[in-house]
């Protein structure tokens, strides 16, 4: 995250302990944590993934109606 965009909060060597990664940050799509995670072995989940739930969850809250999940999933994957 800016502005420390070289530097990971855990050390490398422990991601090999965790079978799944999260990065609640978005920007980039895949943060060096994450690469260095998947590279590690882990499953790695993108802050990009928790903002479309949220925007998923925020439509159907505001909307009464099920989102078109697919739709929002395109459009902001391919924004990000």
């Amino acid at each position: 995250m800016q502005p420390s965009t070289t530097r990971i909060p855990v050390s490398e060597a422990s991601l090999a302990d965790y079978e799944l990664v999260f990065d609640s940050v978005y920007t980039p799509k895949k943060t060096i944590l994450l690469k260095e995670a998947e590279t590690a072995g882990a499953i790695i989940v993108s802050g990009v993934e928790m903002f479309l739930r949220q925007a998923i969850g925020q439509f159907n809250l505001f909307t009464e109606r099920q989102a078109p999940e697919e739709l929002m999933r395109e459009i902001i994957w391919d924004k990000f």
